[in-house]
């Protein structure tokens, strides 16, 4: 009976005993999970500061660039826009300038319209010593009254509108040319009547025949030397043609090719109109 009781102690013992290892194996299991769980928690919650601090790093460096390039674009648009500001003050100048240059020169339309006349009654005829002495005295009062004596070399744009050729269009600028060529080879035609040199005269070439182009409706005047019929159209065409310039209308391929055919006939002209030896007025 004794040992009944004590076995039964025993076996309780060892029941207890198990159950109580048992039940401390489970409290620090529990408690290691809880420490591991704790440290991943924060670990997690320093991964995800990390990356908050990386997405705001991220976004300001985003949000830099974007600065950096509005600012880029603002600066490249503001210097095109100035410079084309700038372009088309300076164009405006350009045709403000030839325009002046043109009014400058009309004092000689007179010597422009009647020089051609006279050159073709002098050239190639021999004239008698009252004919050669009536037009001498005919181009000497023309030329005095003009005051184009002494200035037949300065008859020429200063260097402003020579600087002006590269904002005029080549159609502007080739008929400003021709304007400029006439005026000036009409002073010459009058400088040698006035010194009694009728040969030089019909050497000359017509040097206006692209204009017939621009002003076909004259062309019968431009053949025949009447300045008369061709000064104003020209002056007006330059006019039109400055303004279009001026609001902006572009040259179409056509115009070009005749502004180049003009510019060749001037630049012709020019290389053979001055005489190698100016005579001495008399």
């Amino acid at each position: 009976m004794i040992e009944s009781s004590w076995l039964g102690t025993v076996i309780a013992s060892l029941v207890s005993a198990a159950l109580t290892l048992v039940g401390a194996r489970h409290f620090f299991a529990r408690l290691a999970e809880k420490a591991v769980q704790h440290g991943l928690d924060r670990r997690l919650e320093s991964w995800k500061a990390e990356l908050r601090s990386d997405e705001e790093r991220l976004k300001a460096a985003l949000r830099s660039a974007d600065e950096q390039v509005a600012a880029l674009r603002s600066g490249a648009l503001s210097g095109m826009a100035g410079r084309q500001a700038a372009l088309m003050n300076r164009q405006l100048q350009a045709i403000e300038r030839i325009w002046s240059e043109v009014m400058g020169l009309q004092r000689f339309n007179l010597a422009a319209m009647m020089a051609p006349v006279m050159a073709k009654l002098v050239a190639g005829r021999e004239l008698t010593a009252a004919e050669t002495e009536s037009y001498k005295k005919l181009a000497t009062q023309i030329l005095d009254n003009l005051g184009a004596e002494t200035d037949l070399l300065k008859i020429v744009p200063p260097d402003g509108a020579l600087n002006d050729r590269l904002f005029i269009d080549p159609m502007s600028w080739s008929l400003y040319c021709a304007y400029r060529l006439m005026i000036v080879s009409s002073v010459f035609q009058l400088v040698m009547i006035k010194s009694g040199d009728g040969n030089v005269l019909g050497r000359l070439p017509n040097f206006f025949t692209s204009l017939k182009e621009v002003l076909p409706e004259h062309a019968d005047d431009i053949d025949g030397g009447n300045m008369f019929a061709v000064i104003s159209p020209l002056q007006e065409k330059l006019f039109d043609q400055l303004k279009e310039t001026m609001i902006g209308k572009q040259n179409d391929s056509d115009a070009v090719r005749r502004a180049a055919d003009i510019l060749a006939d001037v630049k012709a002209a020019e290389g053979r109109m001055v005489p190698k030896t100016m005579p001495e007025p008399q």
